[in-house]
């Protein structure tokens, strides 16, 4: 830049003039007090063009007349001589060159004046004609469909309806992008959405999963409120907010008859725009359905159900009977189910079977393990299997009990543990989850037990080092069927006996992540056969049933 400017300094007064235009300068100087100088013309030129000054043909020309005959040579033709002599044709020749990031004359200027790129002409970037903008928060092309169609479903006022889709497939996502459009074409937003979760794992899901949708989506602030275990919002906090609450929570607080509790029910009731319930199987079990029907009112608010299950009891029982369990779901949600569909707007047919074939559910393999244990139940052991779809504490003892069974068990996953899986196992009660840790960490395998009574801090310690590979087994029992997601689980041991397809489906749906989201092409299940007869397989437990909503 000193060479530059000296250069410049060089030209005469008249000249310099011209290069700045003798009309502005004139007008300045009538309202400058002050002579203008050959330097103040100077700083006003290196002002006025930056780094494109020698940009300027004038000003360039004027620059090299003031170089050196050397200099201007090399300038030319690149060649280093001393005493040269530039001629006539010469002189024309870098006069009339071009200037430009890609000239030889242009690149040994700058070099000659000891100034870097940035003097160089900008790169014209040309934008593309054509081009595609990616967003950073995307669906899956069968997400996408059933979102479009939940939403399309809400705007036209439908109040019930139910979202059934296979555990992996990614039903709270889904949802939530359906509920945030539906949301977003509401003018008057004072209400507030409330996210119904059985448990505090579905309940951190919803929120952190709709913190980061909403960062994305979002067209103004919201308020994301929790209620749930030692979290106690108060009446107002509700207001033009997403609330998930724990289903125990809300219970206890209807059901009290403590003012300040009263208070707060009837300010979420009165709030309640839309309502969402995830593993809606519930729903009509007599303490949801009230709390259910406290929300909604009589049509007030919509409602969705979100499951992998849409119905309860298990395959032997006869569910198309007018009473059944699975009827009365069905009727709540006004027989309105939506799932999958392809791209053609068909409903598929086996969603399981179809996010296998594309690769975002794993196709499980299993193994059924003979453990040669006979138990004859007793008439009021057959009362409650028949009431409840579960095995009594007295039948689970003793199975607990088995010598011969759990060193089946213990056998089935040392297997799998030299294969390399990582593998969680399903106990019969919470002793026999801690006894099983202990076998296992016994063989100096990585095991962990998990039940209702394991701390918060070490539930989530231990689940993330389970996701880390860390940790090879998780022991539980009665806490990972739901709110769990660890994609890189390829093996389930199911050693507690059910006759509930929710429950089954449920802990299968622990290992079938598939590729496309993380997890695996295949994963073993391993099921000890003394199950109640005919557990179906995962597409059966999904598809089951499917009947009683057309």
């Amino acid at each position: 830049m000193r060479k530059l400017e000296s250069l410049l300094l060089r030209l005469s007064l008249p000249r310099l003039c011209r290069l700045y235009g003798e009309q502005e300068l004139e007008s300045i100087s009538e309202l400058y007090s002050q002579k203008i100088t050959p330097s103040n013309i100077i700083s006003l030129l290196l002002e006025r063009h930056g780094s494109q000054i020698l940009a300027n043909r004038e000003i360039r020309i004027a620059v090299w007349a003031g170089l050196y005959a050397d200099d201007q040579g090399y300038i030319l033709d690149g060649r280093v001589t001393s005493g040269r002599i530039i001629s006539k044709d010469e002189a024309e020749h870098l006069i009339s060159s071009s200037w430009g990031r890609k000239y030889a004359i242009t690149q040994r200027t700058l070099e000659v004046l000891g100034l870097d790129d940035t003097y160089l002409p900008p790169v014209q970037s040309l934008s593309p004609s054509i081009e595609f903008v990616n967003s950073t928060m995307t669906l899956f092309p069968h997400q996408k469909r059933l979102k479009d169609t939940l939403t399309r479903t809400l705007l036209k006022g439908e109040k019930r309806v139910l979202v059934h889709m296979p555990t992996g497939a990614g039903k709270t996502r889904t949802c939530l992008e359906a509920v945030i459009d539906y949301w977003r074409t509401i003018a008057n937003r004072k209400g507030c959405i409330v996210w119904l979760a059985h448990s505090e794992e579905l309940c951190d899901q919803a929120i952190d999963s709709f913190r980061e949708l909403w960062a994305q989506r979002g067209d103004e602030p919201i308020r994301l409120v929790r209620f749930w275990g030692a979290h106690n919002p108060k009446p107002g906090d509700f207001d033009g907010s997403f609330v998930v609450v724990g289903l125990p929570k809300v219970v206890a607080t209807i059901s009290s008859e403590k003012a300040d509790s009263e208070a707060l029910a009837i300010d979420l009731m009165s709030k309640a725009e839309l309502v969402v319930m995830d593993e809606a199987h519930k729903a009509i079990a007599p303490t949801y359905k009230m709390v259910l029907q406290n929300l909604i009112g009589s049509g007030r608010a919509c409602l969705i159900g979100l499951t992998a299950t849409p119905g309860r009891g298990t395959r032997n029982t006869d569910e198309d009977a007018e009473g059944s369990e699975s009827r009365q779901l069905a009727r709540y949600f006004n027989n309105r189910k939506l799932g999958l569909v392809d791209t053609n707007g068909i409903p598929i047919e086996s969603p399981i079977e179809y996010l296998q074939d594309l690769g975002f559910l794993a196709r499980l393999e299993r193994k059924a393990i003979k453990t040669g244990v006979q138990l004859e139940l007793t008439p009021k052991e057959q009362e409650t299997v028949g009431r409840f779809l579960e095995l009594p504490s007295s039948v689970l003892q003793k199975l607990a009990n088995s010598a011969t069974r759990n060193a089946l068990i213990l056998s089935e996953i040392i297997r799998l543990i030299h294969l390399g899986k990582q593998i969680i196992v399903f106990a019969l009660t919470v002793e026999h989850a801690n006894f099983l840790s202990d076998l296992l960490r016994l063989q100096s395998i990585k095991s962990r037990c998990i039940t209702g009574q394991t701390s918060t801090i070490d539930r989530q310690e231990w689940i993330n080092s389970y996701k880390r590979s860390e940790i090879n087994v998780l022991v539980n029992f009665g806490v990972l069927t739901t709110g769990f997601d660890s994609p890189n689980t390829n093996a389930i041991v199911i050693a507690r006996p059910t006759a509930s397809v929710v429950l089954y489906s449920q802990m299968i749906g622990r290992a079938i992540r598939g590729k496309e989201v993380g997890g695996n092409e295949t994963a073993i299940l391993i099921d000890l056969e003394d199950n109640i007869a005919g557990f179906p397989s995962e597409a059966q437990a999904f598809n089951y049933f499917n009947d009683l909503w057309t």
